[in-house]
């Protein structure tokens, strides 16, 4: 999976198993503190690429994708509305999320528990299961339906939320985000945001649980940082 399909999706991708060409590239894999003896603490310039010189083009890149991924109309039909109006809609997002929840019931599960962010988005909760062939299939149905019913619209939701500048890598796209949302100083780089989160204990000069913060690194497919903070969804 390019990085043009951004790092959310991409990151989404990797955590869930699912078989995309070079879904869990370096450049696109959702990072792990034990990243640190891969990672190096030097200074290098920032990697500024953009998914897309616009929004618009973004969502034709992911609408192209979407199609050749057999994912259900609904999905298509926002995308296509997207690039004609340049929005998604909160009710629109609400709606992918609904099916994505009745995909996962109609698979014979108990109801996926989301986590809603500040700016809007959503992630489901960690899970946690008794019996692990309980839990593996969740996991295996979650993302099955994650895909088909709500991963295409929610890449393109969350660069209009907080990835404004369609920075292709996810260290970049959350720095400007808290950058834009006050959480850092001005002299906060995607250098120093990445030598912090290879730390083994993540500890970043910020404060890591503040909502925004969360929200910044969700929408730029950063999950699991403060994961203890998450409700542990019992599914079986």
């Amino acid at each position: 999976m390019s990085g043009r399909w951004g790092s959310r999706l991409a990151a989404l991708a990797c955590v869930s198993g699912v078989l995309f060409m070079g879904a869990c590239s370096p450049t696109s894999a959702a990072p792990s503190p034990s990243a640190t003896a891969q990672s190096s603490t030097s200074e290098r310039p920032a990697n500024t690429k953009k998914l897309a010189d616009s929004f618009t083009a973004y969502a034709q890149q992911v609408l192209d994708m979407a199609h050749s991924n057999n994912v259900d109309q609904t999905q298509i039909d926002i995308l296509n509305k997207a690039i004609q109006t340049g929005h998604i809609s909160p009710g629109e997002y609400e709606t992918v999320w609904s099916n994505f929840k009745q995909c996962v019931v109609d698979k014979g599960n108990v109801e996926p528990l989301l986590i809603k962010y500040t700016n809007g988005m959503y992630h489901p909760s960690a899970v946690h299961a008794d019996d692990p062939a309980k839990g593996e299939k969740f996991r295996a149905d979650s993302a099955d339906c994650q895909f088909k019913f709500a991963a295409y619209v929610d890449a393109v939701y969350s660069v209009q939320q907080d990835n404004p500048n369609l920075y292709q890598e996810s260290s970049v796209g959350i720095v400007d985000c808290l950058h834009r949302h006050n959480l850092v100083s001005k002299d906060y780089t995607a250098n120093d945001f990445d030598r912090e989160k290879n730390q083994n204990n993540w500890e970043f000069t910020f404060d890591r649980n503040n909502p925004d913060v969360r929200a910044c690194m969700v929408a730029n497919g950063l999950f699991g940082v403060d994961a203890q903070q998450d409700t542990f969804h019992d599914v079986g």
